[in-house]
């Protein structure tokens, strides 16, 4: 995953700055999980992503995104008066999704804003700490690090304000699914129940059009 990682960063790099000028951006954000099972197993937690974007006059734009989440605590969970604790068992993830981006620039005033919209589909690796279990107290058991990967799906919408014309300030919001080897299962009430890890992630996005 690491070398498809870097030659996905480094082939589309090189491509697209032979082909046109290039906006490099930086995306402090946090995600939030979601889902009624992937929510209660793990916190939220900080995300870091750069991304490579096409800074073309179509709106229309190419985009490469690389991201990380920062470590997912696991969450205590009480079931039927047992509390089971995960000392460790951490969860990172790291994807590459190559996308596209819709824009569209107006002029509001004396500012130039830039609603945009963005899809993009690539591939994660996800790591688990090792962590030890215990059980109202008493550890039950240890459980090895573990590492999975799968598809990412990179979904978002945003506003972005231009106070020059190559520093653009945004605000976006991302809805981002990894699928499926990271999958949480839940029995309840009879019925197993699979969820993949989702999470909401609003962030500032700062750009730099060279």
């Amino acid at each position: 995953m690491k070398k498809l990682t870097t030659l996905g960063i480094l082939l589309l790099g090189s491509g697209m700055a032979a082909a046109m000028p290039l906006q490099i951006a930086g995306k402090p954000g946090f995600a939030i999980p979601q889902g009624s099972t992937f929510k209660d197993n793990y916190d939220s937690q900080f995300q870091l992503a750069v991304a490579i974007e096409g800074a073309t006059e179509s709106w229309v734009k190419p985009i490469m995104e690389l991201g990380y989440n920062a470590g997912h605590d696991p969450e205590d969970i009480t079931t039927a008066g047992v509390k089971t604790q995960k000392d460790g068992g951490e969860l990172s993830i790291t994807y590459l999704t190559p996308g596209v981006k819709l824009v569209k620039e107006t002029q509001v005033g004396s500012w130039k804003v830039e609603p945009f919209a963005l899809g993009g589909l690539g591939l994660f690796q996800g790591h688990t700490s090792s962590f030890k279990t215990k059980t109202n107290g008493v550890e039950t058991g240890t459980t090895a690090s573990d590492s999975n990967g799968g598809w990412a799906v990179n979904l978002g919408v945003g506003v972005g304000v231009k106070p020059t014309t190559q520093f653009t300030v945004a605000f976006d919001l991302r809805y981002q699914v990894f699928a499926d080897k990271l999958a949480l299962t839940k029995v309840s009430d009879g019925t197993t129940k699979r969820e993949n890890p989702v999470f909401l992630t609003p962030g500032v996005l700062l750009s730099y059009k060279f």
